[in-house]
């Protein structure tokens, strides 16, 4: 089963993670963690940690959905991601963003302006172990 889990972003910067497991919501707080380590709380990012966070970064929080699918480095694929796609068809490398195609019900590569698609993930000419995780469009505007 793919594995439900969002990033959650504000003001540009990493925040944390929301995930379900077991039919249950956990968020991870990122700074609550300084070495990183792995500490789930129960519950998505509640109302009051939701109106301290806003407060305090002064921005409405972005959650990018985890596409279940992981780069040829193995790094999680998030929507809103810009990925480097070596297509082996014509050897060169493109620079997309990660979309959801809500009228095909899947992920797709846009163009850097995310008018076009290159392609779908799971098309036979896109093969995960040539993409390559090189940021994204919140923490990386200069992607866009």
């Amino acid at each position: 089963m793919k594995e439900i889990k969002f990033r959650v972003l504000a003001n540009n910067k990493l925040l944390g993670y929301e995930r379900l497991v077991n039919n249950q919501w956990e968020w991870n707080y990122i700074e609550l963690n300084p070495d990183k380590g792995e500490r789930w709380c129960k519950g998505v990012f509640t109302d009051s940690v939701l109106a301290f966070l806003i407060k305090s970064y002064g921005t409405p929080l972005v959650r990018n959905q985890y596409t279940g699918l992981k780069d040829k480095k193995g790094k999680e694929i998030y929507e809103g991601d810009v990925i480097e796609l070596f297509w082996l068809f014509t050897g060169m490398s493109y620079f997309t963003t990660v979309i959801w195609v809500c009228d095909l019900a899947k992920w797709a590569m846009a163009e850097k302006n995310g008018k076009g698609v290159y392609h779908y993930f799971g098309d036979q000419n896109t093969k995960l172990m040539d993409t390559e995780v090189i940021g994204n469009i919140y923490e990386n505007p200069e992607f866009l």
